[in-house]
């Protein structure tokens, strides 16, 4: 019995070291190529506050641009992923131009079952190509021009609808406001509805759009499952979705 007992002991501390060892095996790739960086953490690599939903993607890697100064590139680690942030002008200049076709793909799983995944930021090049074609031909100058006095109309209800927020003396988070304001202006020039999203408190456009985006238990958890387990993303279907909208 005893015996048994630390046979299974043994075993389990062998696959602990193993899985510490499989998840920090490439904790030393900008080490080894004198990249300076924040020191990951096993599973999380850099991504822990981001994972626990307490800060955003973007914040982060603001954070890290603003602590190395006088570096050219920032090595950090996707999970257990290596990834850099550039900050030498010249060297973005190279990614995004000269060499973008070396850097076109994202890094980011793309779902067939999920159509909010399929759009310019997501998308490998094969499909990012073609569609970016489309959507420059929508958004040219004159086209864009075309556009402005539907914008001037959204900016009109805009104004009216905080005046009274400013004849109440009130104070407002304007994160909101402006979130309506936007919404407004993509119903109408992208879709060509009017949405309502300004004055409407209960407009059902921005409702959904506010959901989708919403820093919710839902949508963390939905992320999640496509960046760490893709297959259980896909096989759940549409039962990973909210249907409140």
């Amino acid at each position: 019995m005893e015996c048994g007992l630390l046979e299974a002991l043994v075993g389990f501390t062998v696959v602990v070291i193993a899985f510490y060892y499989y998840l920090t095996l490439h904790f030393d790739f900008w080490k080894q190529r004198n990249v300076e960086g924040p020191k990951p953490i096993p599973f999380f690599g850099n991504l822990k506050d981001v994972f626990f939903g307490k800060t955003h993607m973007a914040m982060l890697t603001t954070r890290f641009y603003n602590e190395y100064k006088n570096e050219p590139i920032i090595g950090m680690y996707l999970n257990w992923s290596p990834a850099l942030i550039l900050r030498d002008a010249d060297i973005i200049k190279d990614v995004l131009i000269k060499d973008f076709l070396v850097f076109c793909d994202r890094g980011i799983y793309i779902s067939k079952k999920d159509v909010l995944d399929h759009n310019l930021v997501a998308l490998e090049y094969k499909k990012w190509r073609p569609l970016r074609n489309k959507l420059s031909a929508v958004f040219t100058g004159e086209k864009l021009k075309e556009m402005f006095y539907l914008m001037v109309d959204c900016a009109d209800n805009f104004e009216r609808y905080i005046e009274k927020f400013a004849e109440n003396s009130e104070i407002i988070e304007f994160r909101e406001p402006c979130a309506k304001f936007t919404t407004q202006v993509i119903g109408e020039c992208v879709f060509g509805l009017d949405t309502k999203s300004i004055a409407d408190e209960n407009s059902e456009f921005y409702r959904c759009g506010k959901h989708i985006l919403e820093s919710s238990f839902h949508n963390t958890f939905r992320r999640w499952l496509r960046d760490y387990v893709p297959a259980l993303y896909d096989m759940l279907g549409p039962y990973k979705f909210s249907t409140s909208c």
